[in-house]
């Protein structure tokens, strides 16, 4: 799928401390250096534009497969950007992209940190199609995430995470869906896996959820 980029601002160099509401707060690179933020299902961009307004030192790309998100997701950060420059504050670089989050057009090694609200199977998508879905999309993350990087996600579909804490990925290609699995020691390939860092349980109005802290680690 191609990739369609809608909207870029300005980076800026000031500095701004982390909120105790934001997502990330508390998590293992609060406070740290941030070059690159992704979000694959950015949804109309609240968890991007939430850390992007208080620690703008990164630079942030989020994409949805929806037109329709990623125009909203436009929308609204082009107002944050407004807002930011009307009250000098600075504003944070965040560009928003359609795309295939099985298929991110990201050169391998190359994020960060990934923040992600992944599909609970009720509002979008299915359960039954999370079990073919949730796979791919952490093998897609791990390829474009450098080693070290994090992966944050929320989700409610815990039983469908663990599985791929005891999976070894072998990156086969550069290419958006290069990541595979592998379990022959054989491979030459660069090799690697997931590690959870933590787990914190969450209660979304009825639904319980798990927001899962990964760190990408060479085998």
């Amino acid at each position: 799928h191609a990739a369609h980029p809608l909207m870029h601002t300005p980076l800026s160099s000031l500095e701004t401390k982390w909120p105790e509401h934001s997502m990330v707060s508390g998590s293992p690179f609060a406070g740290g250096s941030l070059p690159l933020v992704v979000d694959p299902m950015c949804g109309t961009g609240t968890c991007v534009l939430e850390c992007a307004f208080v620690w703008p030192l990164a630079t942030y790309i989020m994409g949805d497969n929806s037109r329709a998100q990623t125009e909203q997701a436009a929308e609204n950060a082009a107002a944050q950007t407004k807002h930011c420059q009307s009250s000098m504050r600075p504003a944070a670089c965040i560009n928003v992209v359609q795309w295939d989050a099985a298929a991110l057009p990201l050169a391998s090694n190359t994020v960060d940190v990934m923040l992600c609200d992944m599909p609970f199977g009720r509002q979008y998508g299915t359960v039954a199609s999370n079990h073919t879905l949730y796979p791919l999309w952490l093998a897609e993350f791990g390829r474009v995430i450098t080693v070290g990087g994090l992966l944050i996600a929320l989700t409610s579909e815990t039983v469908l995470m663990r599985p791929n804490l005891t999976r070894i990925f072998t990156l086969q290609s550069n290419r958006p869906g290069g990541a595979q699995t592998d379990t022959d020691a054989a491979v030459c390939a660069e090799r690697w896996r997931w590690v959870e860092v933590e787990t914190l349980p969450m209660k979304l109005g009825s639904l319980h959820a798990t927001l899962h802290v990964w760190r990408k680690t060479a085998c």
